[in-house]
């Protein structure tokens, strides 16, 4: 999944995929795109095996260097996780 939407979804040095066994799906999330000067990372889970997007997000990358300009002091999403919204209860 991805390749179809191109620069917009590739990230060139972190990203995370999840297996959610629930149900089946892909959490994908590239944490690090740039695109035309634009700065971004994207949370999206998709149906498998159909591909179809049940959830996206974009998180903008308001602040490039909130740290200072050095390697490792820049705005990344290091990875994503699902979780409930409310706890199991038995």
């Amino acid at each position: 999944f991805g390749r179809e939407r191109g620069d917009v979804f590739y990230s060139h040095n972190i990203s995370d995929v999840d297996l959610l066994p629930q149900t089946g799906n892909r959490l994908i999330c590239p944490g690090n795109i740039e695109e035309n000067g634009v700065r971004e990372a994207r949370i999206v889970e998709v149906a498998h095996p159909s591909g179809e997007v049940v959830f996206e997000a974009v998180i903008d990358f308001a602040n490039l260097f909130s740290n200072g300009g050095n390697w490792g002091q820049s705005d990344i999403v290091y990875r994503c996780e699902r979780l409930p919204l409310l706890p199991d209860v038995q």
